[in-house]
């Protein structure tokens, strides 16, 4: 297994350097269920946010990239349950994926819930307003 920053997954999807573009490609059609690459959860948020605030992709294409990237055995994610639950989220329309990821994995780890001043976010548990002082 093989760990890989957010950049190879963005020049992969996007192209926006043929060079590098290519190179990632190559790298990642060689992935398989024995030699995957792994994305952590870091790098599954940032990709994602990129591909939203940079990139302009509307949420149906992420969530079609994202599908197919957790359904091929090329792909192993970190906190892979968290990553799934945070997808299924983003995928029916609750919530920004990075926000849900963060509030699964905190849940995962035992949290009871996970504060913020993100007033959106804050609607959906385990998300909760910042207590007042």
């Amino acid at each position: 297994m093989i760990g890989i920053d957010t950049n190879v997954l963005v020049r992969a999807v996007i192209a926006d350097d043929a060079q590098q573009a290519a190179h990632a490609a190559r790298f990642l059609r060689a992935r398989d269920e024995t030699n995957p690459a792994f994305i952590n959860p870091v790098v599954a948020a940032e990709f994602v946010w990129v591909l939203r605030a940079v990139y302009r992709m509307p949420r149906h294409v992420i969530v079609d990239i994202l599908r197919a990237m957790i359904e091929s055995a090329a792909y192993a994610f970190g906190e892979r349950g968290a990553v799934l639950r945070a997808f299924r989220d983003y995928e029916s329309g609750v919530g920004d994926f990075t926000d849900r990821l963060i509030a699964e994995i905190n849940d995962a780890s035992g949290c009871t819930a996970t504060v913020t001043f993100d007033t959106e976010a804050a609607k959906i548990p385990p998300f909760a307003p910042m207590p007042a002082r």
